[in-house]
């Protein structure tokens, strides 16, 4: 069975797989990138955020994290951030 190459940056070809791999690896570094900043931004406005929140935050889905950033500035307290959580995690995803 013949496999599927791709030409790589550097115009060698290259197997499927690797590309895949490296697209999915810069996907997670794009989301991880986001999760930071908002903690950042969170933990400005908001003080130190409790650990569990940190958590929460760092595993939102990319989408998640973009409205997380357009929403950022309608949430005033901790408690704001942990009914946006709420709605918002995984889980709330799978009972959808």
């Amino acid at each position: 069975m013949a496999q599927q190459m791709y030409t790589s940056e550097y115009g060698l070809p290259e197997p499927l797989i690797i590309t895949l791999s490296r697209e999915e690896g810069r996907a997670e570094g794009h989301a991880e990138g986001r999760s930071s900043m908002l903690l950042r931004q969170l933990t400005r406005r908001l003080g130190e955020l409790p650990e569990p929140l940190r958590a929460q935050v760092q595993q939102l889905h990319s989408d998640d994290l973009l409205e997380l950033a357009d929403t950022i500035f309608e949430i005033a307290t901790l408690a704001d951030l942990t009914v946006w959580l709420a709605a918002h995690t995984p889980a709330a995803h799978t009972s959808e």
